[in-house]
Order: C-alpha cells, then structure tokens, then sequence
C-alpha cells in the first residue's frame, strides 16, 4: 500500500498469503504442474514435466551446423556422487534460458556464444561472434546496517516473539498454534515487509531539467525488525538456523534504484563451476 500516488514515501508491502502462507510464482505455477505429473507417474503414464533438484546446466548443446541449441548439459549432486548427463529435445522443441542476469551471459559464453576474444581467451571454440553478450550489466547496489536492540528494548522485538530465548531452532508453541488455527501473529510477517522510496537532493538536482526525471525515486529504504548476521539474504536464513542464542535488533538497507554506472559479466574459466567475473 502507497502513501503517495508519486511512488515516494513510506510503503508497507502487500505480501500474498494463501491459507496463512506465502504464495509465491512457485506455488502459483510450479507445484500444480508437479501435481499433475507426479499424477500421471503414479498412474502409470508418462508425464509432461520433470524438476530436477541439486542440478546445474554446464552448457548447451548445438546442431551440427552450430546454429540451433538441442539439448543441455547438466551435472547432478547425489548422494553416490556427482554426474554428467545430457538431455535432447524433441523435434519441434525448444530450450528456455533463464538463468539470471549472471548465469545466463555466463551459460551462453562457456556454451561458445558472446565476444570472439573473450572466447578465446578461455580456449572455447567460437559459435556465434556476439559482442553484448554478458555487457551492459545494470544493477541496484545496497548498503546494510544493522544493530542490536538496547537493552531496554529486548524482549519486545520479532525474535523474541517467535524464538524462546532467542534460539532460532524453536517456535514457540503459542505462536505456532496461533498461526495454524488463526492464521495471525509474528509467524505471518516476511520480516521485510516496511519500507520508502525517496527523491534525494542530488538525484533532483542532477535531473532537474528533465520532464518527470527529477521527480522519481533514486533511493529505496527497506526495514526488517530484526539484526541480520550476514549482508546476504539466503546466507542469513542459513545462519539463523544455527545460533541458539540471538538477541532482538533491526536492520535498513539502502538501495541505489537508478544507478548509472554499466558493468558486464566475463568469464573466470571454462567452466560453469567456476563463479564468474562481475564488475559493476
């Protein structure tokens, strides 16, 4: 909900629940297309969609002539070990990439698609010469603080509202029951659910001359009611389930929305093991 039709101000996020929980594009598309395979699987036949988890593509697989993508290449984690598998399409099929804005420059340049030189570089023989491949990288950088509560002010935060102690392994049983049977309490927020957009002074000044330009938003505040451990959003969820004694804090993040600054995605090695380089 916006408290400004400009976009500027003070927001508190409109999350979707569905009986209580968090529905996300997941849960919108993909589990009703598992359903409906896992379906056909018991039935005994064949389904239309398969997700493969602990997987990673490696890179695509071309036609003789080079100039059409028929398949992957994929590695598999297991519990035996890791392995090397490849997967054709069908005639009249296709191969959707949507890896992200880093994996996918990164797949289709180990894969022999993007700048001769770059290619070379790396010993991958040259498939297609295209240079904007991996350039023109546009991205939000953040800044996080983030600090304990005072004194006088623990025991009122989300942590101490959900975890007994501060131990994130545990919930505690009334506000678990609350959120099963109610669907209501501390168990329903998504921690960062408040937050701002501003029109800096600089950003106005700068842009001034420009119709509208100088009017929008050049800075986004996000706010959670708890102290992260870690700037990364997965690396704290992970961490989080490990501390047994966590104390009540908050947390802002400071997003630039309108950087100007263009960086590119290039490639360590051969390899899509190896993590690629970004320069911002």
């Amino acid at each position: 909900m916006w408290i400004s039709t400009t976009g500027l101000g003070h927001k508190l996020a409109m999350e979707p629940l569905i009986y209580h929980n968090s529905f996300t594009a997941a849960s919108a598309f993909l589990d009703p297309i598992l359903e409906a395979s896992n379906f056909a699987f018991c039935t005994g036949t064949v389904p239309n969609f398969v997700c493969c988890i602990g997987t990673a593509v490696q890179r695509l697989l071309f036609d003789s002539e080079g100039k059409c993508v028929v398949g992957v290449e994929y590695q598999t984690l297991t519990a035996k070990g890791t392995f090397l598998q490849t997967a054709h399409v069908k005639i009249g099929g296709e191969v959707l990439l949507a890896s992200g804005a880093i994996h996918t420059p990164q797949l289709l340049l180990v894969s022999g698609i993007g700048p001769a030189a770059e290619l070379k570089k790396h010993g991958i023989p040259v498939l297609i010469d295209l240079p904007g491949v991996g350039q023109n990288l546009q991205d939000h950088p953040s800044v996080i603080y983030s600090a304990e509560a005072s004194e006088a002010a623990q025991g009122n935060g989300l942590t101490s509202a959900i975890h007994p102690g501060g131990d994130n392994s545990k919930i505690k049983s009334m506000v678990k029951l609350r959120w099963r049977t109610l669907g209501t309490g501390p168990l329903t927020s998504v921690y960062v659910d408040h937050g701002a957009f501003y029109n800096t002074k600089q950003f106005h000044e700068q842009n001034k001359t420009q119709d509208h330009e100088h009017t929008l938003a050049d800075l986004q505040v996000r706010f959670a009611p708890i102290k992260v451990p870690t700037p990364s959003g997965n690396d704290t969820l992970r961490t989080l389930r490990t501390i047994r004694s966590f104390k009540d804090g908050f947390t802002f993040q400071l997003i630039a929305i309108r950087p100007h600054c263009r960086g590119a995605v290039t490639l360590k090695s051969a390899s899509m093991s190896d993590k690629p380089c970004i320069r911002l």
